[in-house]
């Protein structure tokens, strides 16, 4: 299916990705999603005082959880030739919290299942196993990974009087403007504190985002080895947009043509799905001009 996204930006970025000296990798970063249960299903799982096997998928109680009355962690089978058998990370379920939009149960799919093609397909089972009814994805983080600085070529592009940009609806047109929008941060050593640059935008509520930074650091120093460098032994780069509610997740689908909530929970796998979700929510957050033509900033990035 082709979704509303114009047809000379998606050729541009697939003759792009097609380029060997590219190498680029889109992913889930975050992922919640919404369940509808009934009384008996919400009753079982309230009634579980320590933990329970459903169907194959372990359900442990959290104690004392913060936010919601009831939180559980799930996991489920999984096999290795290194480990054998043994129980994998898949999320953690919640519900009951007091406040009134949050009404339903969710799951919080494990950072390390979005990155295992067979992990995240388990999502239909889970909801199957635990007796639940999809509503609607209700969080999701997209990344796009390459072996390029887009860092660097962003701050170009920010300073360059030759093109105005659009934050967030807001038009900037002059460089001198003082820009609220944008959160810059740096790091590095003492000689050189700003070595490590990136930058951040977030709407008021903080329900549309969009990072971009140098990801290779966070990789080193974390145990995430599941997610994919792009860049070998080079440094890689993230450009990651965040859609943190259901209202906002709509209006974008509704930007690319699907009016379907089904849809995005069963093509969440599929890579020109994810491309072109990804690019309607860049463009809710930030477009380029230069003259009278507009831009994707990733267009521009990768120019």
């Amino acid at each position: 299916k082709e979704y509303s996204l114009p047809f000379g930006l998606f050729k541009f970025l697939r003759y792009n990705f097609s380029m060997k000296t590219l190498k680029y990798n889109i992913s889930l970063d975050k992922l919640e999603i919404t369940y509808q249960g009934k009384q008996e299903v919400r009753d079982a799982l309230a009634a579980i005082k320590e933990s329970m096997v459903i169907n194959e998928i372990t359900v442990v109680r959290v104690e004392m959880p913060k936010h919601y009355q009831y939180e559980f962690l799930l996991f489920g089978k999984d096999y290795t030739d290194e480990r054998g058998e043994f129980e994998r990370p898949i999320g953690v379920l919640y519900f009951g919290s007091v406040n009134q939009n949050r009404p339903h149960i969710y799951i919080n799919y494990h950072n390390a299942v979005l990155y295992d093609e067979f992990m995240l397909a388990t999502r239909f089972y889970v909801e199957e196993a635990l007796g639940l009814e999809y509503l609607r994805v209700s969080k999701i983080d997209i990344a796009l990974d390459l072996n390029r600085n887009i860092v660097s070529r962003f701050y170009r592009l920010y300073r360059d009087e030759a093109y105005s940009l659009v934050i967030l609806n807001k038009k900037y047109k002059g460089i001198d403007e003082s820009v609220k929008e944008v959160l810059h941060i740096s790091t590095g050593t003492r000689k050189r504190p700003f070595k490590n640059r990136s930058f951040f935008i977030e709407n008021k509520d903080k329900s549309l985002g969009l990072r971009c930074y140098n990801k290779s650091e966070e990789l080193t120093e974390s145990e995430k080895d599941y997610i994919p460098n792009v860049s070998g032994k080079l440094p890689m780069y993230r450009l990651e947009v965040s859609l943190r509610n259901h209202k906002n997740i709509a209006k974008t689908l509704d930007l690319l043509g699907v009016n379907n909530a089904e849809e995005l929970y069963s093509q969440l796998q599929t890579e020109d799905f994810l491309l072109s979700l990804f690019l309607t929510t860049l463009n809710r957050i930030i477009r380029v001009g230069k003259g009278r033509k507009r831009f994707n900033l990733l267009e521009c990035l990768l120019s």
